[in-house]
Parts: structure tokens; C-alpha cells; sequence
């Protein structure tokens, strides 16, 4: 199963058609301002592979295809993927405007986050006990007095 552009789930729909828009070369302050993210950020994607911008002297552009595939990385990244997963994907996946998933990862991802929620949900109801313990010097309950 892959996750592309132009699928349900997906990061932009505008397909790359235009030669204008093949053409457009973002610095690398236009592309984090296009995606709320920092410089620091696109530089790390580049030194892990994920990004290869073009260069010119010092100055780094991106293209419409950087573009997309910064969209793919942040929406695998929404799926709770780490960066060296997202990088597999990539680099498993025949067209560079798909992620590239087996069932068995997307179980996997399903199943880690679903224990991660016990352990929240676990975490939460813990809380919830101190703050009713902290605003409620006498409780009424005196199973919450073990606490």
C-alpha cells in the first residue's frame, strides 16, 4: 500500500503539471515559511537524505518536487513515523510522490499507537486523582485518601 499526493489521505492535491510551476525554485526561507517550519529543520532533512535541495554556492532552492515530498514527510510524520522509518518508505517507493507502506508496518504503526494512548489515558487518570486531591483537601471518596 502507498500513501500518495493525490490519495485520500493526502498532503497537497495540486499535481505538478505546469512547466511555470516545475520551473519555481524556493529558497530555503520561502520553503519554511510555506510549511511553518524552520530553517534548522529543511537543513537536518537534507543532512538525513530525505531532502535534496539544489545548490548554489551556499544558497539552497527547492523545487516543486522538494516540496512534495517535504508534504509526504510531514504527513507520514502526522501517521507517528520517525524520520529513519519515513526515510525507508521513500526509498522503497518506485515514484517519489508516494510513501510506500506493507500492511505489516501500518499494523505495527496501528499497534504502538494504540498502546501509547493505554499508557495516556493511564497517565491522565493519575493526574485527574492529584488534581481532585489538590482542590479537595477532605475528599468524600476515602478510597482516594490511599492515593
Amino acid at each position: 500500500m502507498s500513501i500518495a499526493l493525490n490519495s485520500k489521505i493526502t498532503a497537497v492535491s495540486r499535481p505538478a503539471t505546469d512547466a511555470a510551476e516545475t520551473a519555481e525554485l524556493l529558497s530555503i526561507g520561502e520553503m519554511a515559511r510555506r510549511h511553518n517550519t524552520t530553517l534548522r529543520t529543511l537543513r537536518f532533512y537534507e543532512a538525513r537524505g530525505l531532502l535534496k535541495p539544489f545548490r548554489s554556492g551556499m544558497y539552497r532552492y527547492y523545487d516543486a518536487k522538494a516540496d512534495r515530498r517535504f508534504q509526504l514527510i510531514e504527513k507520514a510524520q502526522q501517521l507517528g513515523f520517525t524520520l529513519s522509518e519515513i526515510s525507508v518508505m521513500l526509498r522503497d517507493s518506485p515514484d517519489e510522490n508516494e510513501l510506500r507502506f506493507t500492511s505489516d508496518k501500518l499494523l505495527d504503526q496501528i499497534a504502538f499507537l494504540e498502546a501509547e494512548h493505554i499508557k495516556i489515558d493511564k497517565m491522565l487518570g493519575a493526574l485527574r486523582v492529584q488534581y481532585y486531591l489538590l482542590t479537595n483537601p477532605e475528599p468524600d471518596d476515602p478510597e482516594l485518601c490511599d492515593r
